[in-house]
């Protein structure tokens, strides 16, 4: 399916990620009955790749250009979007769920907050490893950076900021999945994947 898509041909930006992707779900969900939800997610984070290229990192390329540098607020307010978190998250959960419960509809509809937190998490983790070789490569600022210049504090002082509040964000995004709202293992992919990570 991926070559027949031929991205690497009119898109050539876009890079064949199809194994590594593959390899990133099976780590997230391994169990032999999520298989269709591992070829669901891998076609999807191959296809995020390119898209969040040509669309999500909009606002970060004419921050770029233009010499802005965002401050952390308004640069997690994006970040926490373009990261493709959410998206795979719904997705991962329809995967995994193939009767998708009315109450889990009118939750994934209407709550926003915890797939912003999400996000944040996914956006706030991987600063942190690849902030340094990102800015090498001549990307745009990460969060350490947009800290730093806030702040007018040391590399050292913002890691330690950015773990903080990526443990706050944790707990506000525990207290999110034990609210009676939120239909329970719906974030056990994203959440996995994460504590993984750590």
């Amino acid at each position: 399916w991926w070559k027949h898509l031929g991205l690497e041909k009119t898109l050539p930006f876009a890079r064949n990620r199809l194994v590594e992707s593959f390899i990133w779900t099976v780590g997230a969900a391994y169990e032999p009955q999520h298989s269709y939800c591992r070829e669901v997610i891998t076609k999807l984070v191959c296809l995020i790749t390119w898209v969040r290229h040509c669309k999500a990192y909009l606002l970060e390329a004419k921050w770029f250009h233009s010499g802005y540098k965002p401050k952390l607020k308004e640069y997690l307010d994006n970040a926490s979007v373009s990261v493709e978190a959410p998206l795979i998250l719904v997705n991962a959960y329809f995967a995994m769920h193939p009767k998708i419960a009315k109450d889990a509809m009118l939750y994934i509809n209407n709550c926003p907050v915890l797939f912003r937190l999400v996000g944040m998490i996914v956006r706030l983790t991987d600063d942190m490893e690849t902030s340094t070789a990102e800015l090498e490569r001549g990307d745009n600022i990460k969060s350490i950076q947009c800290y730093m210049k806030d702040k007018d504090v040391t590399e050292e002082v913002v890691r330690e900021y950015i773990r903080d509040l990526t443990y706050k964000t944790w707990k506000k995004l525990n207290a999110e999945m034990l609210s009676v709202l939120c239909p329970k293992n719906s974030l056990k992919f994203v959440c996995t994947k994460q504590e993984q990570q750590k």
